[in-house]
């Protein structure tokens, strides 16, 4: 029966497999072998370009067909004399093929700006003309010469997404060239300077969307903007923007947050990621009445302030906050989906003057469909919130590795893993997805979610007041908590997806 299935269907069917099982279904037949090397299905799929897969000329041959991605990295490295020079000729043969230069959408190299040079820099000038994002992954450990520049003779003449996880010299030449045709462009910078020249740049006449992480430099210590580094070129600039990410590892921008938000006033998806954040960062989000997307996962430096101020935001459909920086519910007609959580591995705790008071300002909104807990150390009073909640809200706790605690209001067929908000931003991707490869070639998954959690038994609203009757007696404590909840049968937690009596046995006598 099975051969009787169309090749456009099975064609759709193998496009959602990883890269281990298509290995096992060429092996099937000759038939799906064929149909895994069309034409039609590789332009879906990426090709990792590594020496160990560009090993000969034969290979190479085999490689020049039209893949809709190309990631090229020097991950693993051969045993053979003159390696790289090999390999990289033979890359360059590859990327200026025909077949490449007219179906390839997707370029993501993983070099230095020398090989960047090399590889883009031919006699006559090459043009893709369906490249639409590039991404170029070097930093300082790259050895990049201090005195290279960009000298490239290629066109991207639909080029719209440009990513660098640095910001060189060279790589804000990159970001000259290609500057007016830009709609998104993500780059982590180090410097002060370097941060400014890319925000005055005047040739942005398309760009919509920015997102920018920082680097602390151990040498020059941390870098702090402050509101008269910012002018009117800059804003300029800024006020463009409908989308803009923060991620901010050196607390870069902890005293200009306000200067930013007040201006652009055509925001409507914001995402910011730090260290510390003022207080009157506040005021100044809720004049972005265009905001549909709000992600602050930041400690406030007045956390004495912070229960006093109210989120009125009209368009506001999705919110994440950190929990010591969660203000209350102000005017949300449209909120939909509420996350608090914890963006790293390790827990924190409610804010002394906010966290469970806080939360519970949001029980009375009537659009709530979705809450997302992650990261919180609980005990029976911050639970207390989640009993007030309405019955239209499916509620998702977890612990900070990912553990399932409970579900509340959540039907069995719900699928728990649509209740997780995606609290990752461009930088987090950019920097931990890099392209590696093993040494069979294959893409491997570098995810940072290392636990799976999923649900047993779905947690009504009666269990929760079960517990918490059981919980007035216990020390609040956390691991006391999970042993609470597998004594009584009430959750069940699931490492890596496993259900097996034997792996919760061994949970057990780690709690």
């Amino acid at each position: 029966m099975i051969e009787s299935v169309p090749p456009e269907i099975l064609e759709q069917v193998f496009k959602h497999l990883d890269p281990v099982s298509r290995k096992s279904v060429r092996l099937v037949n000759r038939k799906w072998a064929d149909i895994l090397w069309t034409d039609v299905y590789l332009r879906s799929q990426a090709l990792i370009v590594n020496p160990a897969t560009l090993t000969d000329d034969w290979v190479l041959q085999q490689m020049k067909r039209p893949f809709r991605e190309i990631h090229i990295t020097t991950d693993v490295v051969i045993p053979v004399e003159n390696w790289k020079t090999i390999y990289y000729e033979r890359v360059k043969d590859l990327i200026t093929s025909a077949v490449v230069v007219e179906n390839v959408r997707v370029i993501k190299l993983d070099a230095n700006l020398v090989v960047l040079n090399y590889l883009f820099r031919n006699k006559h000038v090459v043009s893709y003309k369906k490249l639409e994002e590039f991404t170029f992954l070097t930093s300082t450990s790259a050895g990049n010469p201090v005195s290279e520049r960009v000298n490239i003779n290629v066109r991207f003449p639909n080029l719209k997404v440009l990513k660098l996880d640095y910001l060189s010299s060279g790589n804000l030449r990159l970001i000259r060239i290609f500057s007016r045709q830009l709609i998104k462009l993500v780059v982590r910078v180090g410097y002060i300077q370097r941060l400014l020249a890319i925000l005055a740049i005047t040739s942005f006449d398309n760009l919509t969307e920015l997102a920018i992480g920082t680097v602390p430099h151990s040498h020059s210590g941390f870098e702090i903007l402050a509101p008269d580094d910012i002018n009117a070129q800059h804003l300029a600039v800024l006020r463009r923007l409908h989308r803009l990410e923060i991620n901010d590892a050196s607390n870069m921008f902890v005293f200009v947050y306000h200067v930013l938000f007040e201006e652009m006033r055509n925001l409507r998806h914001l995402k910011v990621t730090g260290t510390d954040m003022l207080p009157n960062v506040w005021e100044a989000v809720n004049q972005l009445e265009n905001l549909q997307f709000l992600q602050i996962l930041a400690r406030s430096r007045n956390q004495t302030h912070i229960h006093r101020i109210r989120i009125n935001l009209p368009n506001l459909e999705t919110l994440h906050l950190a929990p010591q920086s969660m203000a209350c519910a102000g005017q949300l007609p449209k909120l939909r989906t509420l996350g608090v959580i914890i963006h790293s591995k390790e827990g924190a705790r409610w804010g002394r003057f906010s966290g469970p008071a806080a939360l519970k300002t949001f029980t009375r909104l009537r659009t709530l469909e979705k809450l997302h807990v992650r990261g919180i150390f609980f005990s029976n009073q911050n639970l207390y919130p989640f009993m007030h909640f309405r019955r239209s809200c499916k509620m998702l706790l977890e612990d900070k590795e990912d553990y399932l605690i409970g579900t509340i209001n959540v039907p069995r067929s719900v699928d728990i893993a649509s209740l997780r908000c995606n609290y990752r931003d461009e930088i987090d991707d950019l920097t931990i997805k890099r392209p590696a490869v093993a040494p069979s070639g294959e893409l491997e998954n570098q995810d940072v979610s290392l636990y799976g959690a999923l649900q047993s038994r779905s947690c009504t609203a009666w269990i929760v007041r079960q517990l918490m009757r059981q919980m007035a007696t216990l020390v609040c404590d956390y691991k006391a908590f999970r042993r609470a909840m597998q004594r009584d049968n009430l959750y069940t937690l699931k490492k890596h997806g496993c259900t097996c009596y034997r792996c919760n046995r061994f949970l057990l006598r780690d709690v």
